[in-house]
């Protein structure tokens, strides 16, 4: 309804952009269309009136695509600079150091670099510009660059977090290494460390001899596994900052990675191994958000640039299309198969499918056309583009039909008058590359602060805790007491399993014999206890630590006993009864009520020092 009632109306009057690019935006596009588009009804229908604007300008063609600036708008600039594409004589290729030869010229003549932004078809070349900028020392911001993965410092965090949780996982110790090997904190031959075997004694075989936290404690950094162990998720995190000396380095990404860390435990128990598994799915999509307006040159592809804009923008055009030799075709009344379309190679001879070839043809010269009007309409006063050249390219791949026609504009603007060429390189230019020129409307000089040292101070160094008592055990060793139990219990089904899961998680986290049996009798005491030995008994089917879609919710009760008749609930607490925990455990019922299991029944198992206490939830 709205589509039928709607008008487009086309906004004549440029009053964003200075009139230079303006004019050169609609020249372009009507020599491009009336050029090589004049027998593609669909860019005729978009670019309208494309040869009468480029024959007698925007004052004859009032009904073309063209805009027109408004009076007393001055100056702007369009430069091409053409360079070739296959070049080694440097690390990167001339198409970026050509892009970063262009950036320094607009900061020497006035501009920041959070004026500049850069613009690319895809996100590998920005990845490419944005390595070339980093290694001559010029900052870069995008969406991409401001993902927390990117940061080495967040990358060993996790790593640590990761040995911590597996630390007898001999690839986890190796991340550790890796990460802080790109922090200079290790040598180049921290591999040979890592795999130095020794010979057992009195026996032929040959073990691994190498031990993280031997190796770290020799480095000089204070690395206690079973220490870091008992602290919660946030001061796990903070502490390792400490120990470590990685201090102000990527304060931003770190800043960012904390306060993820603090919204997930105020929200969720203090279990490593449960974090990194949340941590797992979302640390590819966590970003350290900055301002737009952020004293950094600006990535981002022509997508993202839609509405956007910019004082100076750079287009980037690398000279990899796509191969063009097949496309794909709908079959009508297939003998052979139920499917429907296949993807067939391009003929010069007549087929049954030219008019499909023909149409998808067009509607990719359509995409490709009104991808660049996109690029070439974002910036205000200068638009840059930066051209690979085909001629001297050594990929397979056919070149981007854009870099020949911009070439060849250009060469017939400069035998027409309408443009510059440097005489020294290829540089086509349109209008004077000039000088910014201050804006009146935004005089008022904006501060921006830079976070640039960061400090984790211990709680405990700036807070005097008074105990009522010597005898109790501290927070944190009952933290970490439940956190082990918790995680203990969910590889238990039935008591028969102590033995096995006792095993394995004394392997898993490298406990001692001593704090294996203390482990051991911890949970001997809820196996055997009658109050709470009827929900590991065997013969009845167990799901512990599942999880349950409820409502838009995500639950996950620690431990589901289920019987012919009826269903029981289970959940594992620490410390005293809250309020809260009878309302988890009533929408874990509730789920399993939804989902059609009989007769639910909850129960929290309070795991005291003394023995288990078990409370029925209604």
């Amino acid at each position: 309804l709205l589509a039928q009632m709607s008008e487009t109306v086309p906004l004549a009057t440029n009053y964003r952009t200075r009139p230079m690019v303006v004019q050169f935006n609609n020249r372009f596009f009507a020599w491009l269309i009336s050029r090589y588009y004049s027998d593609n009804p669909l860019l005729q229908e978009i670019y309208t009136d494309a040869n009468s604007l480029l024959a007698h300008g925007i004052e004859e063609a009032p009904h073309s695509f063209g805009q027109t600036s408004p009076a007393g708008k001055q100056g702007g600039c369009v430069q091409l600079a053409f360079c070739n594409a296959d070049d080694d004589s440097d690390s990167y290729a001339p198409l970026y150091t050509t892009a970063y030869e262009l950036i320094l010229r607009q900061q020497a003549l006035g501009y920041t670099p959070g004026d500049i932004t850069v613009l690319a078809d895809n996100n590998k070349t920005l990845s490419t510009l944005s390595a070339c900028l980093a290694d001559h020392g010029l900052r870069s911001a995008s969406s991409e660059s401001m993902l927390l993965a990117t940061s080495t410092v967040v990358q060993l965090l996790y790593a640590l977090l990761r040995h911590l949780n597996t630390p007898a996982e001999r690839m986890h110790q190796l991340h550790v290494l890796h990460y802080m090997w790109r922090l200079n904190l290790v040598p180049n031959n921290y591999t040979d460390l890592f795999y130095r075997q020794e010979k057992q004694p009195d026996s032929e075989q040959r073990i691994y001899a190498f031990s993280l936290q031997d190796y770290l404690q020799q480095q000089g950094i204070a690395f206690d596994r079973q220490r870091l162990q008992h602290l919660s998720l946030y001061e796990l995190c903070e502490e390792l900052l400490r120990i470590f000396p990685i201090s102000n380095k990527d304060s931003m990404f770190v800043v960012s990675f904390l306060n993820f860390v603090a919204r997930y435990g105020s929200s969720h128990r203090q279990s490593l191994s449960e974090f990194l598994d949340y941590l797992e799915r979302k640390l590819p999509l966590l970003s350290s958000h900055t301002p737009s307006d952020s004293n950094a040159i600006q990535l981002m592809t022509v997508h993202k640039s839609k509405g956007l804009e910019a004082p100076v923008v750079i287009y980037l055009l690398p000279d990899k299309g796509k191969p063009n030799g097949t496309h794909w075709v709908q079959l009508k009344n297939n003998p052979l198969s139920d499917i429907n379309v296949a993807r067939v190679e391009h003929s010069q001879q007549s087929t049954l499918f030219d008019a499909q070839r023909d149409a998808e043809q067009q509607e990719k010269e359509m995409d490709r056309v009104n991808l660049s009007y996109v690029a070439f309409t974002r910036p205000k006063d200068k638009l840059l583009i930066v051209v690979e050249d085909h001629a001297t390219s050594k990929n397979n791949k056919s070149p981007n039909p854009l870099n020949q026609q911009l070439y060849d504009y250009a060469i017939e603007c400069v035998n027409s008058g309408l443009c510059h060429k440097d005489t020294e390189t290829d540089i086509f230019r349109f209008g004077n590359d000039e000088v910014k020129q201050s804006n009146e409307e935004h005089a008022a000089h904006e501060q921006h602060v830079t976070l640039e040292n960061l400090t984790f101070a211990s709680w405990k160094d700036r807070i005097v805790v008074a105990n009522s008592s010597n005898n109790t055990l501290s927070t944190q060793e009952s933290i970490q007491r439940g956190v082990e139990l918790h995680d203990l219990l969910a590889l238990i089904h039935h008591a028969d399993d102590l033995d096995h899961a006792l095993l394995h998680y004394t392997r898993q986290n490298a406990c001692s014999d001593e704090h294996s049996n203390n482990l051991r009798r911890a949970v001997e005491k809820v196996l055997y206890h009658p109050d709470t030995a009827r929900f590991f008994a065997p013969a009845k089917e167990v799901k512990t630590e599942c999880s349950l879609c409820y409502r838009s919710d995500t639950l996950r009760p620690d431990r589901i006993v289920m019987h012919t008749d009826e269903t029981w609930v289970v959940d594992f607490k620490t410390g005293a009864p809250m309020a809260t925990h009878f309302g988890q455990v009533t929408n874990y019922c509730r789920a399993m009520v939804a989902m059609g299991y009989p007769k639910v029944k909850g129960y929290i198992i309070y795991l005291t020092n003394e023995e288990p206490h078990v409370v029925a939830v209604n």
